[in-house]
């Protein structure tokens, strides 16, 4: 799919319809889309990198603390959500949501220097936090609200 200048209202539309499938379907499936755009339509490597639109952080251990530590250094994010997924805490076996938040760039990064400063921000955001490192590849795809958690329990992702 082609952006046309038209505004979002198809991409909005195509999404919308894509997690209905998933939440539907037979099988297990997770919509998962990049918070980036790529330079081609059938591959999403590192290579294939176009332009980041945002940093992206999962918070999966201590989830409320670290979201807390990130929304202190950052400012408050441009979207929190719950994953789905649960983590428990061994101390005092309270359980928490975790947590993916992301923040908008004012400017998508475009060339190769502003992508290995994207790719270093999220790594070091998530040692500050001790968050959860899987998702520092920028080609990672994280799981998006109205989407199903399907690891044990099922449990609807959704935004904070």
């Amino acid at each position: 799919m082609q952006i046309t200048g038209k505004g979002l209202a198809e991409v909005v539309t195509r999404a919308g319809t894509l997690v209905e499938r998933c939440l539907t379907s037979a099988q297990s499936i997770v919509f998962c889309p990049h918070v980036a755009t790529f330079n081609n339509v059938t591959k999403a490597r590192q290579e294939d990198f176009s332009e980041g639109l945002a940093l992206s952080v999962e918070c999966d251990a201590t989830p409320d603390a670290a979201c807390a530590k990130l929304v202190a250094l950052l400012g408050p994010a441009t979207l929190v959500a719950a994953s789905g997924g649960q983590w428990t805490d061994p101390a005092t076996g309270e359980v928490q949501d975790k947590l993916h938040l992301h923040w908008r760039l004012t400017e998508p990064t475009t060339g190769a220097e502003d992508h290995v400063k994207l790719k270093l921000a999220p790594a070091l955001a998530a040692e500050l936090a001790g968050s959860d490192t899987t998702n520092v590849p920028m080609a990672h795809p994280i799981r998006f609200p109205g989407s199903i958690q399907s690891k044990g329990q099922p449990r609807l992702a959704r935004i904070v």
